[in-house]
């Protein structure tokens, strides 16, 4: 059984992170159901494994390559626990109200736009950089921006009450992304 009280993740709820640490939650047995905690940046992450027992941090993507240059960190710093891996889908979000054919503007994580590229370069959209998936959807339905587009997960959608449209916006269907599992070295 294992102890821990938080785990901290990068990114708001519904992010790719926060869901790696809702899966570890879900693969491990623990005395007490750790809270989850958001923060964000890679180096809140590793500060708060010294206040609090886990951070978990994505490190390699089938699409992409190294997400952050932090796993010789993990490994050299920090006890690493394990390592998740995670089938990553992505779909595009758009307002309820709106349709396809209004877009004229996409709100993209970096990571997420190299993984679409093949997509979005057929696309005239114009393309404002974020720091999360969820941050997209966040403006998105915060604003009502009916000519706005984001790419991300159903749980984004679904607790943003986005409209996903089902079209394939991934360069490939085999993407997945390791996230490395550490607590500090004792």
């Amino acid at each position: 059984m294992m102890m821990c009280d938080t785990i901290t993740f990068l990114g708001p709820r519904c992010s790719y992170h926060h869901i790696a640490a809702q899966k570890f939650v879900g693969k491990m047995v623990f005395n007490n159901v750790p809270e989850l905690v958001s923060v964000s940046s890679f180096e809140d992450v590793f500060r708060s494994v010294h206040s609090t027992n886990i951070g978990i941090i994505a490190t390699n993507n089938t699409t992409t390559g190294n997400v952050s240059n932090h796993l010789s960190r993990v490994q050299n710093n920090y006890n690493l626990i394990s390592y998740l891996q995670l089938k990553i889908h992505h779909t595009l979000l758009i307002h309820p109200d709106t349709a396809l054919e209004k877009i004229t503007k996409i709100i993209i994580h970096p990571q997420v736009e190299l993984q679409c590229n093949m997509f979005l370069d057929t696309q005239p959209w114009l393309r404002q950089q974020t720091s999360s998936t969820s941050q997209g959807a966040e403006i998105i339905t915060t604003n009502n921006l009916l000519d706005t587009a984001t790419i991300g997960n159903l749980q984004i959608a679904e607790h943003y009450t986005l409209k996903h449209i089902d079209i394939s916006v991934m360069n490939s269907i085999h993407n997945t992304t390791w996230f490395a599992v550490f607590s500090k070295k004792l």
